[in-house]
C-alpha cells in the first residue's frame, strides 16, 4: 500500500512527498539534534515579515512600526504551545531528511544567522519587507506547513496546482497563501511549493504549488508603503476592519 501511494504521488505532479516517502522507506539517517525554539517575545525590528504581517491591516502595521507598545496579541494556550512545539520538530525532521536526499539547494549557512544550510533569507529594501524561506528547489519556494488532519482534510482532492486544490488551501488558509505570495515578492521567484503535513498518525502529506499573483502581491506592497508614508507623516490610517469581534484584534485596545 505504502509502495502504492509513492507511485501515485509521482504521477501527481508532486515533488517533494516522493521523495520524503522513498527516503523513509529505508531509512539510513544517522542520530542528529533536533533545536526547539524558545517561546521568546520577538522584539520589533522594524521590518515587515511575511509570516506574520501581509493581511494585517494598515492601521495595525502603522501601530506595529511607530507604537509597537500598544499592541495586545493573544498569548499562547497549552494546546498551541505543544502544537508549535512539535511542529519545529518535524519541520528539522523534514529539513534534516530532505537535505540528505538531496531533495534542497544545499550552499552556506543562512544569511539571517539562523545557520541553516537549508534555509534561505530574502528582503526588499523599498518596503521594509524580510523574511526566510524553509528552503529552495530548482526554480521554487519551500515551504513546510503542519496542520491537524481535519484541516488538511478539508483541501480538494487533486493534483498540487489544480485551482480547486489552491482555492480551498486559500480559503482555509489565507495567512499561508499570503506569506507564499510575500515570499515571491520579495525573493524574485515566481513559484512556490508547500508540503502539508498532518502531525497525527498515520501522518498524512499534501503539496500545494501556486505561481506568482501579481495583483495580490501589488497590494501588500502598495499597503506597505503606504504606511511607511504614514508613519512618516505621524498620522495613524482609518481602519478598514470589519470584525464583529475584535477581541483576537492585536489592535483592539487602540482602535478608532
Amino acid at each position: 500500500m505504502n509502495f502504492r501511494k509513492l507511485l501515485s504521488s509521482v504521477t501527481n505532479d508532486e515533488v517533494v512527498i516522493p521523495v520524503i516517502r522513498s527516503a523513509l522507506f529505508d531509512p539510513n539517517f544517522s542520530s542528529f539534534t533536533v533545536k526547539v525554539r524558545g517561546f521568546h517575545a520577538r522584539p520589533p525590528d522594524g521590518w515587515f515579515h511575511p509570516s506574520t504581517h501581509p493581511l494585517w491591516p494598515a492601521p495595525m502595521l502603522w501601530l506595529y512600526i511607530a507604537h509597537n507598545e500598544m499592541l495586545a496579541p493573544e498569548p499562547f494556550d497549552p494546546h498551541g504551545t505543544m502544537a508549535v512545539t512539535q511542529g519545529h520538530f518535524w519541520h528539522s525532521f523534514i529539513e534534516h531528511v530532505g537535505k540528505l536526499a538531496g531533495l534542497f539547494n544545499v550552499a552556506a549557512p543562512c544569511s539571517c544567522g539562523c545557520k541553516s544550510e537549508v534555509e534561505r533569507a530574502f528582503r526588499d529594501e523599498v518596503t521594509g519587507a524580510r523574511g526566510h524561506v524553509d528552503g529552495l528547489l530548482p526554480e521554487e519556494i519551500f515551504e513546510f506547513k503542519t496542520m491537524n488532519s481535519m484541516k488538511l482534510r478539508r483541501i480538494e482532492n487533486g493534483s498540487p496546482g489544480t485551482p480547486e486544490v489552491l482555492a480551498s488551501y486559500k480559503s482555509l488558509c489565507p495567512e499561508y497563501y499570503a506569506q507564499a505570495q510575500e515570499y515571491m515578492r520579495i525573493s524574485g521567484y515566481r513559484r512556490h511549493r508547500s508540503l502539508l503535513l498532518a502531525m497525527e498518525y498515520p501522518y498524512p502529506m499534501r503539496e500545494v504549488v501556486m505561481d506568482y499573483d501579481y495583483g495580490f502581491a501589488a497590494q501588500i506592497a502598495e499597503k506597505y508603503l503606504a504606511v511607511r508614508q504614514a508613519v512618516a507623516d505621524q498620522r495613524m490610517p482609518k481602519c478598514p476592519c470589519s470584525m464583529t469581534d475584535r477581541r483576537a484584534c492585536p489592535a483592539r485596545v487602540v482602535c478608532v
